[in-house]
């Protein structure tokens, strides 16, 4: 990797593993504070929060990430479509507030939604500022604004939760950690506003950002949908421990994806035209991220019980199995993102817009079936199932855009889930003849043999993802 790169991948690690750690014991504080209703309440809005800043965002950022050649004027013009949209649409979101407490049949989401409506404009304010910075590869003041903003949001809920605000406090910490981001980037970035509105740049950005905007409006609806489901369908509560169980196994298998994803895309969009270059680039990440994920999730479906009891105690007890079986989706989720970008570098944004209308379609289909069919279970089932042909799709499109085939990433990944899955099973059987209640020591023990075998396996087979870890990160003095 060039020396840009490799350093962007370090700071996006930080600002990925900072948030993430922050976010994690926020999360694990406010678990202990409020109950699943709360955590169920604030997500059944999340899909409609999630689908107002994609709207505001309207393809835009991708589009000047993927210009290889963006002005100002290009950035100025962005702005201020930015600031009007989101104007617009959380004028909608506020005159429709009450038809989703209508839909859901609970009066008070109104005004958490209106409430929670107004991140639409931080995000706004912050948004160009994001991607100039990104389009560079600048990752540490993005590192650092998102650390600070999230720390300061953190700790805004958790005082408010302290002192019995309950839900209000999962609102508040959101909406302290966006202003805290934007006000970092706005005091601490090199851009400043032009009074430039372009219709040439209009055009220009649109053509490639309207299908970026319809395409993640379709991701955005996979990402939530079933939360949108399973508030309707069933409950607060319910939705509450799913929403946890979610919650923690995305620490363990986005984390990873979503810091060289975020790299690689504009390092794509730069050598969009060099197969080979993208190709070995593809490669690596893909056949890196098997190796690292696919072994934690194995290890999270181990350590599910004592996990949960331990992080979140017992009244969290019904995510436990929903926890386990997404880790299984988990191996695939990690992978999608980073063949997403190999789609939207080459500039086909349409293609991957119709990908994903077909592929949003398909998804609530199976999720209709499995909960009709099985209930909560039988809905999280079905996500798996989904995330496996999703990775599928993405991959065979990703690899036939640069002059290659799916088969190699396969190969690498088959061989990760084959160790991790006999990691899996001695370390089970093992555990089997242990008498240990204490759940930070069955922890502990589990993932000394786990890894151990993993490791030793891995050495043994001399696996080269195994060898460039080690020599890399390891070694690396």
């Amino acid at each position: 990797m060039p020396s840009k790169v490799f350093t962007g991948v370090i700071w996006a690690s930080v600002q990925r593993f900072g948030t993430m750690i922050i976010s994690f014991v926020a999360n694990i504080v406010l678990a202990r504070l409020l109950t699943p209703d709360d955590f169920g309440v604030i997500d059944m809005l999340m899909i409609f929060i999630a689908l107002t800043n994609t709207l505001t965002d309207s393809g835009f950022g991708s589009a000047l990430i993927q210009k290889k050649d963006a002005s100002k004027q290009d950035f100025s013009t962005v702005f201020y479509i930015n600031l009007v949209l989101s104007f617009l649409i959380y004028l909608i979101l506020f005159i429709f507030a009450p038809l989703v407490s209508k839909f859901y049949n609970m009066p008070f989401l109104s005004i958490l939604l209106r409430v929670e409506g107004l991140v639409l404009f931080c995000n706004a304010l912050g948004m160009v500022q994001t991607v100039q910075l990104r389009k560079r590869l600048e990752f540490k003041k993005l590192s650092i604004a998102n650390i600070i903003g999230n720390i300061i949001g953190s700790a805004v809920g958790i005082i408010l939760a302290l002192i019995g605000c309950g839900v209000w406090s999962l609102v508040f910490r959101t909406l302290a950690t966006s202003i805290i981001i934007s006000m970092f980037l706005w005091i601490h970035s090199n851009w400043k506003t032009f009074r430039y509105f372009s219709k040439k740049s209009f055009a220009e950005l649109f053509n490639f950002g309207g299908f970026i905007l319809l395409s993640n409006i379709t991701i955005t609806i996979s990402n939530n949908i079933q939360s949108l489901i399973i508030g309707k369908i069933f409950n607060p509560n319910l939705l509450g421990n799913f929403t946890q169980a979610r919650t923690l196994r995305n620490v363990f298998s986005e984390s990873i994806s979503s810091v060289i994803n975020q790299v690689l895309y504009p390092d794509y969009a730069n050598h969009q035209d060099d197969n080979i270059l993208i190709n070995n680039k593809l490669t690596t990440s893909v056949y890196l991220i098997s190796y690292v994920v696919t072994p934690l999730m194995f290890f999270c479906i181990l350590i599910a019980k004592p996990l949960i009891l331990l992080l979140l105690t017992s009244k969290w007890y019904d995510s436990i199995l929903y926890f386990q079986i997404l880790c299984i989706g988990g191996i695939f989720i990690s992978l999608q993102d980073v063949n997403t970008s190999i789609i939207a570098a080459k500039g086909k944004s349409k293609f991957l817009f119709y990908l994903n209308l077909v592929k949003i379609i398909v998804y609530i289909g199976l999720m209709l079936i499995g909960s009709k069919l099985y209930g909560i279970i039988g809905l999280i089932i079905a996500m798996v199932i989904y995330s496996i042909l999703a990775y599928l799709v993405f991959a065979i499109s990703a690899t036939h855009y640069i002059n290659t085939t799916i088969l190699h990433q396969l190969s690498k990944l088959f061989i990760c889930i084959i160790i991790s899955f006999i990691s899996f099973l001695v370390t089970f059987f093992t555990m089997q003849v242990v008498s240990i209640t204490n759940n930070l020591l069955l922890i502990i023990l589990n993932g000394t043999i786990f890894f151990g075998l993993y490791i030793l396996i891995s050495k043994i087979l001399n696996l080269r993802a195994y060898n460039y870890l080690v020599n890399n990160f390891l070694l690396k003095k």
